[in-house]
């Protein structure tokens, strides 16, 4: 009967402990874990400039041309407006312009006499893509994106006389990816890769290379 009764009182008094530990309110409980924040849809735009290797004078026959100027190579512009709709998750439209492609090539017909005659390729793209993003050792963050562009290239031969100029377009897969990094509240810093395909069947029949552009960008977020 005492060995019940001790039984008792042990269990009593184990109760009671447990309960003056809840009753003696949040310090004498752990601390519970912070509220997870949730996620904000926002916008952001972006803007930059880099290099673009657009590869005409590899592309094409470029023995005979002289006096030339970023036939394969230059400097590109890019901006482009997003739409943050999910954790990690974004749709963006953004416009480009590739570098301007000039030479002269000689022109047995030019003046009725043959001569050196002006040419080159001017080109710029439009797009939709889908982002996706995720975070790398801390602020760093990486993103890939993938979508359609839509490229128009206009092709200057000698002052385009007797239609010899070309207005031509195309619709094309446009990718890459790169990394970003915070600077200041909502302002970041962005390293951008992008692939615009080129084309064998463009709107004119013509065939145009791939471009390869290396982007320094800088972003901002508006958060609603």
């Amino acid at each position: 009967m005492k060995l019940q009764l001790k039984k008792i009182l042990m269990t009593v008094a184990a109760c009671l402990g447990m309960m003056s530990v809840y009753a003696g309110g949040p310090e004498m409980m752990s601390a519970p874990l912070p509220a997870k924040k949730a996620f904000q849809p926002y916008l952001y735009t972006e803007l930059g400039l880099g290099y673009a290797h657009t590869g005409y004078g590899n592309y094409y026959d470029s023995s005979t041309w002289t006096n030339t100027s970023n036939i394969n190579d230059g400097l590109a512009y890019q901006g482009d407006i997003g739409f943050s709709f999910m954790p990690h998750m974004s749709a963006e439209v953004g416009l480009g312009m590739l570098p301007k492609a000039k030479y002269e090539v000689y022109d047995q017909t030019a003046g009725g006499q043959g001569g050196y005659v002006n040419a080159s390729y001017k080109s710029w793209y439009g797009y939709l893509q889908g982002r996706v993003d995720a975070s790398l050792k801390g602020k760093i963050g990486i993103f890939a994106k993938a979508g359609v562009a839509y490229r128009s290239i206009t092709y200057d031969y000698n002052g385009n006389l007797n239609g010899s100029g070309l207005d031509d377009y195309y619709w094309g897969p446009i990718f890459g990816g790169g990394l970003t990094l915070p600077l200041k509240d909502d302002l970041y810093a962005m390293l951008e890769y992008s692939h615009l395909t080129g084309s064998s069947d463009s709107n004119e029949g013509a065939s145009y290379p791939d471009s390869d552009l290396y982007l320094a960008k800088l972003g901002y977020r508006f958060t609603f």
